[in-house]
């Protein structure tokens, strides 16, 4: 199998420039006789960057082979490193991960990927929480071990850099209310130069041209921080609206999305659709 005792598990470390189908290969070829090798080549070279199997298990069949073998070979494939690869359905790298690290279809991890993962993040946690007839420490553990898994396993042995959204606000259920909070680790951080300040200070002792020149560059840094201030009040009342009118949304999960277009939103709070 994928984990058999003879494989090396330095194997699994990549060398400088290793893509995701030579790491899969190496186990591959250790792991199946030949002609499992030669299925799982077929199956290793349709999965893409980020671990997604592009293609159906009787396509790779085809005449030659038994649709039965296939479905093995990629089973094994999954148990590979990166664990989860070869994946057709966004739950299922979660659920091979989960059950690789030992939490079985009866945990309650394995459960909330299985049967809540659209609701995880939208809900209440209440409302799961009641509805597996769990205690909120367990519940809380269990989300924290789901945050663990990679989704897109592939990745990270991608010659594509992962790029990630840094959020200006996140939301959060306190104390059973929906509560948006500005994100503090935004990287934005917009200063005046201490020596421009400095130069404004001794204005007297530096000459006119330097002195407007600086004087031009401190107004633009003050326009600039005024319009970040006001983008964030703005921010601010878009996201309030947002928890009020999709409060059963957040509360009871995807069936209860309103639509909405941004004109018709924009027009709620009294400015522009284009903000």
């Amino acid at each position: 199998g994928a984990k058999d005792t003879q494989f090396d598990p330095m194997d699994n470390v990549p060398a400088s420039g290793d893509k995701l189908y030579d790491i899969l290969m190496k186990q591959a070829k250790v792991a199946f006789d030949d002609q499992n090798l030669e299925i799982a080549e077929l199956v290793i070279s349709n999965i893409e960057e980020d671990g997604y199997l592009a293609t159906i298990p009787e396509e790779i069949a085809g005449d030659e082979y038994d649709i039965s073998d296939v479905i093995n070979v990629i089973q094994k494939i999954q148990l590979f490193e990166p664990v989860g690869c070869a994946w057709r359905d966004v739950k299922e790298p979660l659920l091979i991960q989960l059950k690789h690290s030992g939490h079985g279809e009866n945990s309650i991890e394995y459960i909330l990927v299985r049967d809540h993962l659209k609701d995880l993040k939208s809900m209440n946690p209440k409302s799961i929480i009641n509805k597996l007839n769990i205690d909120e420490k367990r519940f809380t553990k269990a989300k924290e071990n789901i945050m663990q898994l990679d989704p897109k396993p592939g990745w990270r042995y991608s010659s594509t850099p992962l790029r990630y959204v840094n959020p200006d606000f996140i939301i959060r259920w306190r104390d059973n209310t929906l509560c948006a909070n500005l994100n503090q680790e935004s990287p934005l951080r917009i200063r005046i130069r201490k020596q421009y300040l400095e130069i404004m200070k001794n204005r007297r002792n530096v000459p006119k041209e330097e002195l407007n020149f600086v004087r031009k560059k401190i107004q633009s840094a003050r326009n600039l921080i005024m319009a970040i201030e006001q983008r964030r009040k703005t921010l601010n009342r878009i996201i309030n609206s947002i928890l009020e009118y999709q409060h059963e949304f957040f509360e009871k999960g995807y069936n209860y999305l309103k639509p909405i277009t941004m004109t018709e939103f924009a027009k709620q709070l009294s400015v522009n659709p284009s903000t």
